[in-house]
């Protein structure tokens, strides 16, 4: 307890800014692209599809609900209420919220994830305080590894590791933005090519011709009197002499093609290295295969982007917690279908005998109803051995 007790006592007293929660370690080296472009943390975060995917998948997963079960010996679950305080407050100050939100975009940035396990006497977890990547650092010792936190040695039972996409014989999961950082820099290179070539005019939006040759000063004395009469004129036509012709240029297609290369590298980030469908960012140009309606759009993300998130999230609480309580998300309202189809599947629950008319209502935040934890079935239905069921009808003829 003493360790972690020094591991939490405050440390010198500074201002905290962005570099000191998101930017150390890739901030201090970085990783040199092609483009030339120095990817960090930082620099990542300032191109738009990252911050738009890092910043919708810590707000998806922050938002659903979650909640600690128990196991019982019929094998069914009991739901655990009041749940666990460190499910509703991880940390000091810190809302559950929030706590998961720093959790997500640690992962979506660094891989990993870090908090230390703060127990009472009796055993049970009182907090969670995350701790930055940065100060975590391992020792490999025989087949095993030492955590080491801000230098000092800390045991598996005293530190929650979450790791997002690990390699074999390696505990500590990759980086995305260190092995994207191609990528990455290939945007930011684009995009700071747009903003030069849209700010800073890098092609003309015209040329002065004319016949007569013309010495270096007369060129500048003539494009300055030009832009300081014309410039800023608004739908007021010009006045031309001395044989002077005005002809516009239009941007060149190969000069134009940043714009389609700056999708292209949004679709990269957003489909390839978070999994994120890009009309969830904005991008609704094209078709996706994502499915044909808002319900098999959000069913698909679900599945295949939040649901890695949220089972690591989950495994990782439920293996610090007292057996046998685990941890589930709840994400009922993510997949909540429209009307008809939420009428159609309680119509079979009911109907099939496997919801009572209580747990409908529940769902859609009905009150229940005298008599509706009942369970039914349709009276045709029997087990195909069952040998209370008649077999043999007798009907009773009545002669004419």
């Amino acid at each position: 307890m003493s360790v972690l007790r020094n591991l939490m006592s405050p440390r010198e007293e500074r201002a905290i800014s962005f570099q000191d929660v998101w930017g150390r370690g890739l901030d201090l080296d970085g990783t040199n692209t092609s483009a030339g472009r120095l990817v960090t943390e930082d620099s990542a975060l300032r191109v738009t599809t990252v911050y738009g995917c890092v910043s919708l998948l810590a707000d998806m997963v922050a938002t659903l609900p979650v909640d600690a079960y128990r196991r019982t010996p019929d094998g069914t679950r009991e739901l655990i209420e009041p749940k666990p305080t460190v499910l509703a407050s991880p940390a000091r100050f810190t809302s559950w919220i929030s706590w998961t939100h720093a959790v997500v975009a640690s992962l979506a940035l660094r891989g990993n994830a870090y908090a230390l396990i703060v127990r009472n006497a009796a055993g049970t977890i009182t907090e969670l305080p995350l701790v930055h990547p940065d100060d975590v650092d391992i020792i490999p010792v025989g087949t095993s590894w030492q955590w080491v936190v801000r230098g000092q040695r800390v045991s598996h039972y005293d530190l929650l590791h979450i790791p997002l996409f690990t390699t074999p014989a390696s505990p500590l999961g990759l980086s995305p933005i260190s092995y994207h950082a191609e990528s990455i820099g290939g945007a930011l290179a684009v995009e700071e090519y747009g903003n030069r070539f849209f700010g800073d005019s890098a092609t003309p939006s015209g040329v002065l011709e004319t016949d007569t040759m013309l010495t270096s000063e007369q060129a500048e004395t003539l494009a300055a009197t030009w832009s300081q009469t014309h410039g800023r004129r608004r739908r007021k036509p010009a006045v031309l002499q001395g044989g002077l012709k005005w002809r516009p240029i239009t941007i060149p297609p190969d000069e134009a093609q940043f714009i389609e290369t700056r999708k292209l590298n949004a679709r990269e980030i957003a489909g390839k290295v978070y999994r994120v469908p890009p009309h969830m960012l904005g991008d609704v140009d094209g078709s996706t295969s994502w499915g044909t309606g808002i319900e098999q759009q959000t069913l698909g993300f679900v599945k295949f982007t939040l649901m890695p998130y949220l089972v690591r999230i989950e495994q990782a609480l439920s293996a610090i917690m007292s057996r046998p309580t685990y941890v589930k998300f709840n994400t009922d309202g993510l997949l909540r279908g429209d009307a008809t189809s939420r009428s159609n599947l309680y119509a079979s629950a009911l109907e099939h005998g496997w919801m009572s008319p209580n747990e409908v209502r529940a769902l859609e935040d009905l009150a229940p109803i005298e008599d509706g934890d009942k369970y039914f079935f349709p009276l045709n239905f029997g087990p195909l051995d069952a040998e209370d069921h008649p077999t043999d009808v007798t009907v009773d003829v009545v002669e004419p």
